[in-house]
């Protein structure tokens, strides 16, 4: 079912506030996002399905615009509506993360904990992770923070590439030594 926000518009309030903020300022692109503001708008909603995500986008494309104050494309509007997208993926990745750590922690709370972890296993666990903890504690600082990016922020390695000012391959080479010395230490 396509969502249809053809009628939508935005609280009055909302609109005056972003006008307030592009008066006297000289940056084209938030002249244009504040001109296409309803489609955008609607554009946003139409990638999440709600209006109200689609609202506090808007927000965060505004306000990464208002710091854009350098930036002179050829194509304005091209350039607006690939931030928007930009920060649609990013959303989704986000939800997405969440989405599965929720999963996950629902699968956990439905084991039978009390039967199947014994003291024993508390030991050989609480060992591991402290192994693991060593390992990426001896890491270069480099690899330690592109490690933790990819796993616990979710971010992809062409990001973490512009980040950290590497190719995408360095990123990966640094991920794959990381995940190697993880598993040296593991087969210890």
């Amino acid at each position: 079912m396509k969502l249809d926000y053809s009628d939508y518009q935005p609280a009055a309030s909302t609109v005056r506030d972003h006008k307030e903020a592009v008066s006297g300022a000289s940056n084209p692109l938030m002249d244009v996002c504040l001109e296409s503001r309803l489609k955008i708008v609607r554009y946003l909603a139409s990638r999440v399905g709600n209006i109200d995500v689609a609202e506090d986008l808007f927000n965060d494309l505004w306000l990464k615009l208002q710091h854009a104050d350098n930036v002179r494309p050829i194509n304005c509007e091209g350039y607006v509506y690939r931030m928007a997208s930009n920060i649609v993926i990013d959303h989704m990745r986000r939800e997405g993360v969440a989405r599965r750590t929720k999963q996950e922690l629902e699968q956990l709370n439905a084991l039978d904990v009390g039967q199947s972890i014994t003291p024993e296993r508390q030991l050989i666990a609480s060992e591991e992770v402290l192994r693991m903890k060593k390992v990426i504690a001896d890491l270069p600082n480099l690899s330690r923070q592109i490690f933790f990016m990819n796993r616990f922020e979710g971010l992809s390695q062409r990001e973490i590439a512009s980040r950290v000012n590497l190719s995408p391959t360095m990123v990966f080479k640094h991920i794959r030594m990381v995940l190697d010395r993880l598993s040296l230490e593991d087969s210890d």
